[in-house]
């Protein structure tokens, strides 16, 4: 995946005379359509124009039902940007600071009068990632309550003191997920819908309902060299705010450059979000490349591989989402 991401950032940084001429792109996709090496789609945004988008492969291969432009995918950790996004609002509006402490809102968190939402945002809170562990796969794929999964990521011991060192944490989000709820006293879903979704005009972007409800959501594959394997189906209420959001690579350049334009967040609160301590942003990497510089995240759930990259100077989103891949 991160070779195909970073030929699609090559070819669709080409100098071109028109902001719409991603012909590179379209004929390296072309080739991997042909040649059966991924399943999914690709969006390139540039400066006001609508996404380009590129699909191929299957949403179901059982069914064999094609992959378009409406198909929606799980996009996993991308969803920690949304997360991070919302927590920001709230802090601009005054419901919460990012100096609160954990105890504030969960009393029995190991630890928590320690740790801050800064701490979580940047990875630095040390709690640990709770789908490091072998028994996650043995309950992965079954619903889970707020209060389950709190039991299961207060059991294992912290990796090091708060602001100590970073270390990449699914457990964090989750509870900035939950924090988000308990602040607005509404759903993740709705908080999502009402301060993402409905502002920017996603179309295709939803949180929290279970694996393919829904008739345009792709199921993902493993490559198993003879035909593709359905994946396992993790149950969205496990992720929550690290990964429990499915959306399209045309939404996904929509967010990204809707949050850069300052249609989400003020600038000010944007650079903070970028602004790297240890290894991370707040919910957003750093991702060099030669001497451009763009900032996004990535994802992994089930057998969905996904990208998302915003080059602020020059005004391109990438977004790559896959529901299987070879290449």
């Amino acid at each position: 995946m991160r070779f195909l991401f970073l030929l699609v950032i090559t070819f669709a940084l080409q100098p071109v005379s028109k902001a719409q001429n991603f012909s590179k792109v379209d004929s390296f996709v072309d080739y991997l359509r042909q040649n059966e090496q991924f399943m999914g789609a690709i969006s390139l945004k540039k400066g006001s124009a609508t996404p380009v988008t590129y699909v191929g492969g299957f949403s179901s291969v059982e069914s064999r039902a094609a992959v378009n432009t409406k198909t929606t995918f799980r996009i996993g950790s991308i969803t920690k940007m949304f997360t991070s996004v919302m927590i920001h609002q709230l802090w601009e509006e005054g419901k919460l600071d990012l100096t609160d402490k954990l105890s504030m809102y969960f009393p029995e968190f190991p630890g928590g009068e320690n740790i801050t939402l800064s701490n979580l945002l940047y990875h630095q809170s040390g709690i640990h990632n709770f789908t490091d562990e072998q028994e996650y796969v043995a309950y992965m794929t079954e619903p889970k309550t707020h209060e389950e999964m709190l039991a299961i990521m207060m059991k294992y011991p912290a990796d090091f003191e708060p602001g100590a060192d970073s270390k990449y944490s699914n457990s964090n989000y989750v509870l900035l997920g939950y924090i988000i709820e308990q602040v607005t006293g509404s759903s993740y879903k709705e908080q999502l819908e009402q301060r993402i979704v409905k502002p920017l005009g996603l179309k295709q972007t939803k949180a929290g309902f279970p694996g393919n409800s829904e008739s345009e959501e792709a199921y993902s594959y493993i490559d198993a060299s003879v035909k593709w394997m359905p994946s396992p189906v993790t149950d969205l209420s496990i992720p929550h705010g690290a990964g429990m959001i499915v959306s399209t690579p045309s939404d996904l350049c929509i967010f990204i450059e809707g949050l850069f334009k300052g249609k989400l967040l003020a600038d000010s609160t944007v650079d903070e979000m970028t602004r790297l301590r240890g290894r991370y942003g707040k919910g957003i990497f750093f991702i060099p490349f030669y001497e451009h510089k763009a900032y996004g995240h990535t994802g992994g759930i089930d057998g969905f591989v996904s990208s998302l990259a915003y080059f602020p100077k020059d005004s391109l989103a990438i977004a790559i989402c896959l529901n299987g891949m070879r290449y």
